[in-house]
């Protein structure tokens, strides 16, 4: 690491710094070598802000245009457990550590989890997800919706 530091201040300003002097420059310049954040590579924050804005406002309309009906508000999302691939690390300010992508391929169980607004929920541990796990799923949450209520289902946009 202060090896390709101390290789870039000689071939970009023709300064041959020891590596025991690149750490004290990278400290005054307030520079760390720190673990990113994980970040997915097709992550999007401008749909997350869309997500955001139009769910609440969804939410409203529907008990405004059914007043009568109770309502449930559930939330559907599935996780990965196994061992995660190993961290990526990069040259960053202090005080800041960045969204980096880094490899997220592993062996795993699936979790569908689903919590609802009435602090319940359940889960389901499956080899896979798939097409072919989400009627199981979906059956759960009817067996756990209470007698009266629509469920609405906050879905994500994964495959």
């Amino acid at each position: 690491m202060a090896e390709d530091i101390q290789n870039l201040l000689f071939s970009k300003f023709d300064c041959n710094d020891s590596i025991s002097g690149v750490y004290p420059l990278l400290d005054r310049l307030n520079i760390v070598w720190i673990s990113g954040r994980p970040k997915h590579p097709k992550h999007s924050e401008e749909a997350t802000a869309k997500f955001k804005e139009l769910v609440p406002e969804e939410l409203k309309k529907i008990q405004q245009d059914y007043p009568k009906v109770k309502q449930e508000v559930w939330r559907q999302d599935e996780s990965r457990i196994g061992p995660p691939g190993s961290l990526s690390r990069v040259w960053a300010s202090k005080g800041i550590r960045p969204l980096v992508v880094r490899q997220k391929q592993f062996l795993s169980a699936y979790i569908y989890a689903v919590c609802a607004q009435k602090d319940t929920g359940y889960a389901l541990v499956l080899a896979e997800a798939n097409a072919d796990m989400m009627p199981i799923h979906l059956d759960l949450i009817a067996e756990n919706i209470d007698e009266d209520p629509t469920a609405i289902i906050l879905m994500d946009h994964a495959s």
